[in-house]
């Protein structure tokens, strides 16, 4: 995990645990992942733990006074929407569907509370995709 002084405002979507090669899912999607790995390669170089399922991460990152309910809704336009992502679901077949945020508030001068889209919390259903926080 990368400090939090060269941590940014970020939203991402990960797929988990799939059979095919995390190169191939990237090629599905079309946008270049921010980090991917497959099974029974090491965790990062000069580790020996092997990774246990195979993933792939797409990242999108964002100034410090984006909105926290525009950023899902970019995230999910940047993957190509909802449709093409559930088609790349349908073909991949991950085990798990992770949406996370990346939220600077412990030193934001500015209130950073926000709310997620009625819309977008329902795409992120129809993706069967969890929601997680990290506050930093």
């Amino acid at each position: 995990m990368t400090s939090s002084t060269t941590r940014v405002k970020s939203v991402s979507m990960t797929f988990r645990g799939f059979d095919i090669q995390a190169e191939d899912v990237v090629a599905l999607v079309g946008v270049a992942a921010s980090r991917s790995g497959n099974r029974g390669e090491p965790v990062k170089s000069g580790v020996k733990t092997l990774l246990s399922r195979s993933y792939v991460k797409f990242s999108r990152g964002f100034a410090s006074d984006q909105e926290l309910s525009d950023m899902l809704p970019a995230l999910f336009a940047h993957l190509g929407g909802t449709d093409r992502i559930k088609g790349v679901l349908d073909v991949v077949r991950p085990e798990f569907v992770e949406i996370h945020f990346d939220l600077p508030v412990r030193q934001s001068e500015d209130s950073q509370d926000g709310y997620l889209q009625e819309r977008s919390v329902w795409e992120a259903s129809q993706l069967k995709a969890s929601i997680s926080f990290s506050f930093f």
